[in-house]
């Protein structure tokens, strides 16, 4: 039988940073989720991982 699929939906903010965005200030969320990813693994049942960027508007 197959292990029982999980839909997990996750919403980072891209754009955050202390000062000016930049290579080195920006993307704590993602950085600090990618890291723990790769350390853990893929749990089982885990076939897809998609990450959609630029969603929204430029002047709300």
């Amino acid at each position: 039988q197959d292990p029982p699929v999980t839909l997990q939906l996750l919403f980072l903010d891209g754009e955050e940073a202390f000062g000016d965005w930049s290579a080195t200030d920006s993307l704590y969320g993602a950085r600090h989720l990618a890291a723990k990813m790769a350390a853990r693994g893929h749990p089982a049942g885990s076939e897809v991982t998609a990450m959609v960027s630029g969603t929204g508007t430029v002047a709300p």
